[in-house]
């Protein structure tokens, strides 16, 4: 091998770290210089649309890609009452076109360890004017990544959820969007979803699997505005030996109201059976459910223990089914029960169901 040749072949590997070094070196100096934290918060104000505090760490980082890093980053009003999101650990990855042109664009976000207020979220304030009505109005994000939080839904919430992971990959104004989401208690769920700002109309599909067995797929198209929308959820059991699994779907419609959810359109199917109602939601200190259901045809041996729903709440089992009221009555044209066969049969769990102090749900 000549010395020249030799000489560029030993030097390309350190004229590549010095490169590195470099760039890492005017990167930190550029960035603490300029004032790193405030033009980093500046730019997730852009991207997320509330204010947003790095009160922590700040470590400027090459690898994996370049970005910064740090800890406490808090997204919302300044307060520990008014925040909605505070995470222990953070990092940014930012464009590296726009850094070389001295500007802050975000690539991707990733939250650890912290707590998220979803009671906090800000309500959108509608104004009385002739304007058209604005769209509501979500950032693109190539990456959002949160891991280990616990997530609140209401002010004095001492069992909060833990969200051990979520990831969004490609965000966007009218494109689907990988997801997968994993929530302690709740199982795992891999799908996509689909935002239109235009139609203010969210759209989710996903296959969940935890502690039940066999699959459920859910689909959920939401309308923020209005407030209202449609549910449908499909089981499919575990196979055995060579049969098909089980199956059941349920789908329902609902609309917010002032004292909680009216539910419409109610739909479920599950062997032989097929039953139709309506009913509403009522989200007080113990969740009551009432619904009004109407079927063809019931075999009452191979309905569930409705009656244990009614029975005495456990103190251990907060959030749970157990700690809902239940208001059901199912009328069968035909009822099934020990070999005897009744018409026009009532079945009821609770009281009457009742849901006239609802209130009127809203024009849409």
């Amino acid at each position: 091998m000549k010395p020249l040749t030799r000489r560029l072949l030993l030097g390309i590997p350190m004229f590549l770290a010095v490169l590195f070094v470099a760039a890492y070196l005017l990167i930190n100096f550029w960035l603490e210089g300029a004032g790193g934290r405030q033009a980093l918060e500046r730019a997730l104000l852009e991207r997320i649309g509330m204010p947003v505090r790095l009160e922590g760490e700040f470590n400027v980082m090459l690898l994996p890609d370049i970005g910064v890093s740090g800890t406490e980053l808090v997204v919302g009003e300044h307060g520990a009452a008014t925040e909605l999101l505070r995470s222990g650990e953070y990092a940014v990855s930012l464009d590296v076109a726009a850094l070389l042109d001295r500007r802050l664009v975000i690539g991707s976000l990733g939250f650890g360890n912290g707590i998220l207020h979803l009671e906090r979220w800000p309500e959108a304030e509608t104004a009385v004017t002739d304007e058209p009505e604005t769209t509501i109005q979500l950032p693109e994000i190539g990456s959002l990544e949160i891991r280990d939080f616990r997530v609140t839904a209401e002010a004095e919430d001492d069992q909060p959820y833990r969200l051990q992971g979520l990831k969004i990959e490609s965000f966007a104004p009218n494109r689907s969007s990988p997801f997968r989401l994993e929530v302690e208690g709740f199982g795992t769920w891999v799908g996509s979803l689909f935002w239109s700002p235009e139609q203010t109309v969210l759209e989710v599909t996903a296959d969940g699997a935890g502690f039940w067995s066999g699959v459920i797929t859910l689909r959920v198209v939401a309308h923020l505005t209005a407030a209202s929308g449609a549910v449908a959820v499909d089981w499919t059991g575990e196979q055995a030996d060579a049969q098909p699994g089980r199956q059941a779907r349920l789908a329902l419609s609902y609309a917010l109201a002032p004292a909680g959810l009216r539910l419409t359109d109610i739909s479920l199917a599950a062997d032989q059976l097929l039953v139709e109602g309506s009913g509403c939601l009522l989200p007080d200190t113990r969740p009551a459910l009432h619904l009004e259901l109407s079927t063809e045809r019931a075999d009452a041996d191979a309905l569930p223990d409705l009656a244990a729903l009614t029975g005495p709440a456990d103190a251990n089992a907060a959030d749970s089914i157990e700690q809902w009221d239940f208001h059901v009555r199912l009328t069968a044209a035909e009822m099934l029960a020990g070999g005897a066969v009744a018409r026009q049969a009532v079945l009821q769990v609770g009281s009457e169901p009742d849901c006239s102090g609802l209130g009127a749900v809203a024009p849409q």
